[in-house]
């Protein structure tokens, strides 16, 4: 229960930090040398593009938390949010799709959510049956979000990513 309630608060707090493109977005106290940010710092919703990944289907909170997030967000006013899923034939999350999705992301600010199984040696995607590593996930995310602003969620027991000036990684559900 704990972990959940750490899960809501902790994405309470990043949807919080999209603006909708009609309201004044909060000011900041710090800036990215690298990225041309507007005076105040904040990107406009509009302007963030997202990727959800549920990575296994052997639970409903995985979809569940990647269709939730996407309401949120949409609702906030971002409008590029890709969505994968493994229980999705349309849109499975293999290890490729993760890949390509990433690299396609863009836009001024990157969110990336994902949330399955995991270990130390990365997350579990069910469609592909195996664990995409971080060192993967890192050559992917760079390909995609470079040195923009970058949040990623990574809500899978055990997992360990790093963060740097331009990427906040959130992990959920791990005590490293």
């Amino acid at each position: 229960m704990l972990v959940r309630v750490a899960a809501a608060v902790v994405l309470a707090l990043l949807v919080g930090g999209c603006t909708p493109d009609d309201a004044p977005p909060p000011s900041t106290q710090s800036q990215l040398a690298a990225v041309p940010f507007p005076a105040n710092g904040a990107i406009p919703a509009s302007r963030w593009h997202a990727l959800l990944v549920a990575g296994d289907n052997s639970s409903p909170a995985f979809a569940n938390g990647v269709d939730t997030l996407h309401d949120r967000l949409a609702a906030l006013g971002i409008k590029d949010i890709k969505l994968l899923f493994a229980g999705d034939a349309a849109r499975p999350s293999t290890s490729t799709n993760v890949r390509n999705s990433l690299a396609t992301l863009g836009g001024e600010a990157c969110l990336v959510f994902v949330t399955s199984h995991g270990e130390q040696r990365g997350f579990f995607l069910r469609p592909d049956d195996r664990l995409f590593s971080p060192a993967a996930f890192e050559r992917a995310l760079t390909a995609g979000c470079g040195a923009l602003p970058t949040v990623v969620v990574v809500s899978a027991w055990l997992t360990v990513w790093v963060s740097t000036p331009e990427v906040l990684v959130l992990k959920l559900g791990s005590p490293l």
